[in-house]
């Protein structure tokens, strides 16, 4: 991996740029925004480093997304996301580098290794420093989630302190599991005590589990096992009593929860409905999904999903995503206006203003 980093000098002597360029400039007045473009901050949002497209491809393994990326159908670069964020509406987008995470399976039937030694710590470096470099130069168009190599405990000691101390990454990116290992699993106790620590925002990711690669013909990861894959991370945090925990983690779930909102009733227990109407107690598994907890809008704006996250988790809980380069963008800014499940306040809080609360600018 080593001819995979980036020149060490040049990132280091950026450092300023990216610290800089993390901080948006500020919003025109309200009056001179367009009522028809409201501005949004997008939580759901992918970039892939060139070390990480080394390696995927030593192994066979292309990201299509990146080679034609949707709205040019030309090869991805930070400038052509960029331009999209514009083109849409969108002031800021924090990046996250998904397919740290969501090829695992794949490379573990491959053979790869890719758990143990410094492998998953090499790639992660190569990934932050790749990321922090094209947001230091976004004049504030991108912040960095950055990604940690979760399987290795030392290893992700290590990042979280680097990321966090010399990239000033805004928050953390892990995938909702690796291999069989969960987010509430026992042996992740030190990599959650030391985000709780740092009262981080961890956004997750969902990934194929090892056991469901071409597990069933014509089922894949992306149009099914992601959305089971982010309920039961999150089932299991609070089977682990995680918010109880780490009650200043701050926890981003991908596409509305996953199938959460429509399986709330064998997650929180019956009778579920009183339980949504009212006001939930401390300690009980809707205070924490409602309270440690945030979800996006990724792949979900869409009249079926976007009432039951709003019966389940609150408007004050919900960030717009757009899972770009797999979406066009504007398939969920326009899914979200014609979901008519928010009024247009509504749409303000869940485009700027919860994201401002949880990461001001």
């Amino acid at each position: 991996m080593a001819d995979q980093l980036p020149d060490r000098r040049e990132f280091l002597t950026g450092l300023a740029a990216v610290t800089a360029g993390a901080i948006l400039s500020r919003p025109e007045p309200a009056a001179a925004q367009s009522a028809a473009m409201p501005r949004r901050i997008d939580f759901h949002h992918h970039y892939q480093s060139p070390g990480l497209t080394k390696f995927l491809d030593s192994h066979g393994i292309r990201v299509p997304q990146f080679d034609r990326e949707p709205l040019t159908r030309t090869q991805w670069t930070p400038q052509i996301a960029i331009e999209g964020l514009q083109k849409y509406g969108i002031d800021l987008a924090y990046q996250s580098a998904a397919t740290y995470f969501t090829r695992t399976a794949r490379l573990t039937k491959e053979g790869v290794n890719i758990y143990t030694g410094d492998l998953m710590r090499n790639l992660a470096r190569e990934t932050n420093d790749y990321g922090a470099r094209i947001c230091g130069d976004s004049k504030g168009h991108f912040r960095l989630f950055a990604v940690i190599p979760q399987t290795d405990i030392d290893g992700s000691l290590k990042e979280i302190e680097y990321a966090a101390d010399t990239l000033k990454a805004p928050g953390f990116c892990m995938g909702t599991s690796i291999g069989t290992t969960y987010l509430g699993d026992k042996k992740l106790e030190p990599i959650l005590a030391e985000l709780n620590r740092r009262k981080a925002v961890v956004y997750t990711h969902p990934n194929e589990p090892d056991w469901s690669v071409d597990l069933v013909p014509g089922v894949s990861a992306a149009n099914v096992w992601y959305g089971n894959d982010t309920t039961v991370a999150i089932t299991n945090l609070m089977a682990a009593r995680a918010p109880e925990k780490y009650p200043d983690i701050k926890w981003l779930m991908s596409h509305a929860g996953g199938t959460l909102p429509f399986m709330i009733q064998r997650v929180v227990g019956e009778p579920v409905a009183p339980k949504l109407n009212g006001t939930p107690k401390p300690g009980e598994r809707l205070y924490w999904l409602r309270n440690n907890f945030f979800y996006d809008t990724a792949q979900t704006a869409n009249a079926a999903a976007m009432p039951a996250l709003k019966v389940v988790a609150g408007v004050s809980r919900i960030l717009f995503g757009t899972d770009y380069p797999w979406s066009t963008i504007d398939v969920d800014v326009d899914g979200m206006r014609d979901a008519g499940a928010f009024s247009q306040a509504e749409l303000n809080t869940i485009y700027r203003e919860n994201a401002l609360r949880l990461l001001p600018l």
